[in-house]
């Protein structure tokens, strides 16, 4: 790989995002950029995520918001699964820590996200940071 022509891309990009006079326009600057540099690339989009629903953020086609769809109506794809991952590995250190089974420990994250109105993924993000509920 050219590294230095590399390094000189990202610059240029981290210069063209700063330029961006609002943030929709430099999420869409970011998506473009993504298919414009990164090889075998040909869409691109954020996907936000909230509780099951998905918003495709600045996609730079209809495949990318098809896929969002698609993942939120299936409940899984990349994003789905990188909750339930943040999740089972929050369970793995409960589990560890206090020396409980599977279904103890997700009672554990479930109760603390019910009591203190936290999401659990969110509840198992702060566990797997800290190493504690």
């Amino acid at each position: 790989m050219d590294w230095r022509g590399f390094a000189q891309q990202m610059a240029s990009l981290a210069r063209d995002l700063l330029a961006q006079e609002t943030v929709e326009a430099t999420l869409e600057r970011s998506t473009a950029a993504a298919v414009e540099l990164v090889e075998g690339c040909d869409e691109s989009g954020i996907l936000v995520l909230s509780g099951e629903k998905v918003h495709s953020l600045a996609p730079t086609g209809r495949l990318v918001v098809d896929s969002d769809r698609l993942q939120e109506l299936l409940g899984e794809g990349p994003c789905f699964d990188a909750a339930r991952h943040t999740v089972g590995e929050a369970m793995g250190i409960v589990m560890g820590s206090h020396h409980l089974t599977e279904e103890q420990a997700f009672d554990v994250l479930r109760r603390h996200s019910q009591e203190h109105n936290i999401k659990l993924r969110e509840v198992a993000r702060r566990v797997c940071e800290k190493g504690s509920v």
